[in-house]
This record gives C-alpha cells, sequence and structure tokens, in this order.
C-alpha cells in the first residue's frame, strides 16, 4: 500500500529522523519498488541511499524495480559498481522457482524480464564493471543459458570470454546450453575448436 502522504507528513516534521533505523525506509521503499515514496526520500538531505554498502539500489535491481534502479543511479551518493553484480541474484531465483509449481515459473519469468531490463540499465553506467567480481556475470549468465545476457555482454572489451581458461563457456557447455556456447564462439578471442578440446 501506497503511504506517499504519510510520509510527506512524516518528512515535515522536524521531530522525525527519516534515517532512523540504519535508513530503512528508503531501503523498504525501494525494496518494495515505490518509485514515489523514494523519490520524496532522495530529496530529503538526511536520507542516505547508498547506506549499508548500496542496499537500497541492490534490492531494486534483485526485484526488477527499473524505476527505481534509474532514480537512485541519478544519485551521486550511490555508487552501483560496489556490491552491486549484475548477475548476482538471478541464479539464487532460478533456484527458488519450483519445477512443480506454474504459479512460481510465471514470477520467474517475469523476474527473468525485469531483470534483463535492470541488466542494460546498469551496463548503461560507465561506472558500473561488468567483469566485477572475477567476471561472476559472465560465469553464472553462462552457467544458466541466459542468452540475452551474453549478447548484452559480448561486444564490450571489458569482458574477456576466455578468463580462467574459458571457465564461463566450460560451464555453459557442461550445462547443456549450446546456445550460450555459440554466442561466445562469435568471439574472435574465442578457440573455435574449444568444444573438441573440452570433449
Amino acid at each position: 500500500e501506497n503511504h506517499v502522504d504519510v510520509v510527506k507528513v512524516l518528512l515535515e516534521d522536524e521531530r522525525v529522523d527519516p534515517s532512523f533505523n540504519y535508513n530503512i525506509m528508503v531501503k523498504k521503499a525501494s525494496e518494495e519498488g515505490n518509485i514515489e515514496i523514494v523519490k520524496l526520500l532522495v530529496n530529503d538531505s538526511r536520507i542516505d541511499p547508498a547506506h549499508s554498502n548500496n542496499y537500497a539500489i541492490r534490492k531494486a535491481w534483485q526485484n526488477g524495480h527499473i524505476e527505481v534502479v534509474k532514480l537512485l543511479l541519478c544519485d551521486g551518493r550511490v555508487d552501483p559498481n560496489k556490491r552491486v553484480n549484475p548477475g548476482f541474484s538471478y541464479h539464487l531465483m532460478v533456484k527458488k522457482a519450483s519445477e512443480n509449481s506454474e504459479i512460481e515459473i510465471v514470477k520467474l519469468k517475469a523476474w527473468i524480464n525485469g531483470h534483463t531490463k535492470v541488466v542494460k540499465l546498469l551496463l548503461q553506467d560507465v561506472r558500473v564493471d561488468p567483469a566485477f567480481n572475477d567476471h561472476k556475470m559472465i560465469i553464472k549468465a553462462s552457467e544458466d543459458g541466459d542468452t540475452e545476457i551474453i549478447e548484452m555482454l559480448i561486444n564490450d572489451p571489458r569482458i574477456d570470454p576466455t578468463y580462467k581458461d574459458n571457465f564461463a563457456i566450460r560451464g555453459a557447455l557442461l550445462n547443456g546450453h549450446i546456445d550460450v556456447v555459440n554466442t561466445w564462439l562469435k568471439d574472435t578471442r574465442v578457440d573455435p575448436n574449444l568444444c573438441t578440446r573440452i570433449n
């Protein structure tokens, strides 16, 4: 439920500290995708939207709240490259989806759609390093068979598909994601005989 008017009243009351409990208000609003409340809060100098290693933008991104992510990226206090790893939560979300639950699969598909949009948005920000954390993003995307993410990354010079002896490509191959392997083989840095050598 949207409590924009309540938040406005609270922010106008000088006795209220909107950053109480480790900036919980902006964290929860971001996590839930409540863009109007996030707008109000980030415009208050007492609020720190980057508190707890950029918790607000991390949760907004993990939950696919693209408008909240856009808003937080415009705030100079938020560093999208600090503890924001595109690809981190993708694997966890897939694991949570039950194979026997149609509702869970529908939710998963919707989440993946939002996830991909947010990844695209983050990659447009020059502060975001797609090779963050030892190329974890391409490794997870390859292991999970996420061809769309790989296609987004393949032309980025900061990404090295051969990192750690083709670890990402090996992961895709071992998990049977031939489309991902074929996508990586378009990169001239990748040995076209790689699959033969692995087998």
